[in-house]
């Protein structure tokens, strides 16, 4: 299935992008925006059901805010599983490095998330789920950025540069 996909994002690219750089972008950010979908899913899924059917999450509490948080980070590790395999094409085992790396983009993006959310649906006066779902679309950016810059990167590119003296 990831074969096909591929071919088919290989192609929209190529239909937009003339070097074979950008190409590979352009199929790299459909590929992490299908993830994304899938992402998505689980972060409202989980979200929606603690807030929904759990006592303690309530979303009429603050404690909305720590299940937000747990609905990120599980979706997340389904995002780094998927991005890194599929997206970034990465073979090797992961080093503690791009762990860290990963996590430290996807704390900063929960941060965005969070704030996002705390900002529409208090000073807003925006439905919870309706902040959330602009609260992802900030955080979604954030994320793509980061991760094929720094944390998926390839080796050299994650290095410091070197001085000229």
């Amino acid at each position: 299935m990831f074969e096909t996909l591929d071919n088919i994002f290989y192609r929209i690219s190529a239909r937009f992008f003339v070097t074979p750089e950008k190409i590979e972008a352009g199929r790299q950010f459909l590929t992490f925006c299908v993830i994304g979908i899938g992402n998505t899913i689980i972060d409202f899924g989980i979200y929606y059901w603690l807030t929904r059917y759990t006592v303690f999450f309530n979303y009429e509490t603050p404690r909305k805010y720590i299940a937000n948080s747990i609905s990120f980070l599980a979706a997340t590790t389904f995002s780094f599983i998927f991005n890194r395999t599929w997206t970034f094409r990465q073979k090797a085992r992961p080093s503690l490095n791009e762990v860290m790396r990963f996590y430290a983009t996807t704390l900063s993006g929960l941060l965005i998330n969070n704030g996002i959310l705390f900002l529409f649906n208090q000073y807003g006066g925006l439905n919870d789920i309706v902040s959330k779902a602009f609260s992802t679309v900030f955080s979604t950016a954030w994320n793509f950025t980061f991760k094929k810059m720094w944390v998926f990167a390839p080796e050299e590119a994650k290095q410091e540069p070197k001085k000229a003296f």
